[in-house]
């Protein structure tokens, strides 16, 4: 019998579907289309700069992608 291999990615996506965080809805504006200043709107905030944070976290969850920089890196650690 062979087994199915484990689908990290799509078990993350479906925890970050049903995640009431702002990293959940970042996910999903992201996946409905939505740029950085229309995710800031949605989310009552002038600056997109957070989005790019959260961008970042969502690559590590997803794609393994660990930043480089100190300071992201420690953030991105911590989720």
């Amino acid at each position: 019998m062979t087994e199915t291999p484990y689908d990290r990615r799509s078990e993350i996506e479906s925890i970050l579907e049903q995640d009431q965080t702002l990293l959940g809805r970042v996910f999903r504006y992201e996946r409905s289309g939505l740029t950085p200043h229309q995710i800031a709107a949605e989310e009552g905030n002038e600056n997109p700069n957070f989005v790019y944070n959260y961008r970042t976290q969502l690559r590590a969850l997803l794609d393994e992608e660990i930043p480089t920089g100190p300071s992201l890196a420690t953030q991105t650690a911590r989720r």
